[in-house]
């Protein structure tokens, strides 16, 4: 930061101290200090002062990036509905790109005004448009958009059918659940694993049916997602189907099986459970947020863990014969070892108490 701009933060910081709004909307107009720009929006977003609504929502045309970001936060932290009022003209800019970041600015904001433009947007001609406003509408949660999302699952566009469907499953309501479940005849089975995923997210009753289906399916991502989403759900009538998809060909499919009948936490699955034990079946999960590095993970290992979950004693001595080498292929797995002391231990406490 240059001595210029070391002056215009001393200025911004004494700008807000007064709550000089004038004095911030001046700053705003630095095209030569971003830095300074920026803290003066962000600094009348501190402030809510409504006649700083206009200057702020001008700014979300800059070319720069972080200023169109602090704008935004700026208007979210002021909340006054003028501020979607404000916005409403610019999804029908003639620049795309203009309409598109205005409806997802209108999502951030979360105001119910601007559901009924939102469902405008959806009919779009620009395939960015009708992405965002979806998104746009599952941010702000109304039910309202529930059937025009369930149209927009029918898009010629497969990143607005997506975004469609993560709305739907955030909007999360009753409604949402029946208009996601027809996904899950869809040809794509791309679209069938996602669908399945959605309803996991949601969590009604009502998907359990049709997700025990669908760990039929043909495909062994889809049927890998349904054992998923059943576990998110957590309905007992899942258990025997789950148990069932533990003779699955797909190791994958046979791991989550395992994981989400550790979650329901039913005895009717510690047996099969144990008899899992012996699936000598691997796979690798992929790399997450905080380990980048994709791991080998083993059936029998995650039987273990949904073991030490239910907590039935009856578990303990397969467990334990498990860690002596049971399974000698195993054995020099640190991960293997650590998840059976950890499940013995959350076994030994359940029967304590």
């Amino acid at each position: 930061m240059g001595i210029f701009s070391s002056l215009f933060k001393l200025n911004v910081e004494e700008l807000r101290e007064k709550r000089d709004v004038e004095g911030l909307t001046k700053a705003l107009n630095k095209r030569n200090f971003v830095w300074v720009r920026r803290e003066a929006a962000l600094a009348l977003g501190d402030l809510g002062d409504a006649r700083s609504i206009e200057p702020l929502v001008g700014l979300l045309r800059d070319r720069n990036e972080s200023i169109r970001e602090a704008a935004l936060e700026a208007l979210a932290k002021i909340g006054d509905p003028k501020v979607s009022e404000a916005l409403l003209p610019s999804l029908k800019d003639e620049k795309s790109l203009v309409r598109a970041e205005t409806a997802l600015s209108l999502g951030k904001l979360g105001h119910a005004r601007a559901v009924e433009p939102l469902l405008e947007a959806l009919k779009d001609e620009d395939w960015y448009v009708r992405q965002s406003a979806a998104s746009a509408l599952g941010s702000i949660g109304d039910a309202r958009a529930v059937e025009p999302l369930f149209g927009s699952l029918g898009d010629e566009d497969k990143d607005v059918r997506d975004a469609a469907r993560e709305a739907l499953a955030k909007i999360g309501c009753p409604k949402a659940s029946e208009a996601l479940l027809h996904g899950l005849k869809d040809n794509d089975p791309t679209v069938r694993a996602e669908t399945a995923l959605s309803l996991g997210k949601i969590g009604h009753a009502r998907a359990v049916e049709p997700l025990i289906e669908a760990l039929k399916d043909e495909d062994g991502y889809v049927r890998q997602t349904a054992a998923l989403a059943l576990g998110d759900i957590g309905d007992a009538k899942a258990v025997e189907p789950l148990i069932e998809a533990l003779k699955d060909e797909s190791p994958r499919v046979r791991y989550q099986a395992v994981e989400s009948l550790g979650k329901i936490g039913e005895a009717r699955a510690v047996e099969p459970l144990i008899q899992a034990l012996n699936d000598k079946g691997w796979l690798i999960l992929p790399g997450t947020e905080k380990r980048q590095i994709p791991k080998k993970v083993w059936v029998c290992q995650k039987a273990i863990e949904a073991l030490g979950e239910i907590g039935d004693a009856r578990a303990a001595g397969p467990i334990t014969e498990a860690v002596k080498g049971k399974h000698k292929g195993f054995r020099q797995a640190v991960r293997f070892r650590e998840a059976a002391k950890e499940a013995l231990e959350k076994i030994k406490a359940r029967n304590r108490a």
